[in-house]
């Protein structure tokens, strides 16, 4: 809302639907944000015929998309390849590791075999996420070998992008050894 209230600043909201924000913005762009292709077309179609400044989004299902219209417009922004690994914790681990960063010890599942092989060398207890999403959705912690794949079944069966939207992205699992203390969020 803050946004809506700085005067001479034009806002458009690229959405599915009109919703709460109707009487903050000036224009809408009604598009289904998931479908990138057919946002990146409507999004360049209203440039066309329309000065656009900046891009910016507060929704966590948006950011990569976010950064690849920063480049398509040439703004200010992050790059579609630098969001991409902040987005993905999988992608930050290795970033991590290549660039001699602390990080857990870490691996994809991808299936039983795979987290039998995973488990011999990873330290218990250990916690399974989602490469994407956000909120700590489906975020498991397992104590034991036996309580690891009884978690794998459960988010085989039930990882979702109705229960989590942040999922579009990718419903790739990770597990990784658990690092006991206070929990760190970064929001940017």
């Amino acid at each position: 809302q803050r946004i809506a209230k700085i005067p001479n600043l034009k806002k458009v909201v690229v959405n599915a639907q009109k919703n709460w924000a109707e009487n903050y913005v000036d224009d809408w762009i009604l598009v289904d944000t998931t479908n990138h292709d057919a946002t990146i077309r409507a999004v360049s179609d209203y440039a066309k015929k329309n000065q656009v400044d900046g891009v910016v989004t507060f929704w966590e299902d948006d950011v990569l998309l976010t950064a690849k219209l920063s480049e398509l417009l040439k703004k200010p922004g992050i790059s579609w390849k630098v969001a991409s690994k902040a987005r993905n914790k999988f992608a930050f681990r290795e970033f991590c590791k290549k660039h001699h960063l602390p990080a857990p010890n870490y691996s994809l599942v991808k299936s039983e075999d795979e987290l039998r092989e995973i488990l011999k060398t990873l330290k218990l207890p250990v916690v399974f996420k989602p490469t994407f999403g956000s909120s700590s959705a489906f975020v498991i912690k397992a104590e034991d070998q036996e309580e690891a794949f009884e978690v794998y079944e459960f988010l085989k069966r039930n990882i979702n992008t109705q229960t989590e939207s942040a999922l579009t992205d990718g419903l790739e699992v990770m597990v990784e050894e658990y690092i006991d203390g206070d929990e760190v969020d970064i929001d940017m």
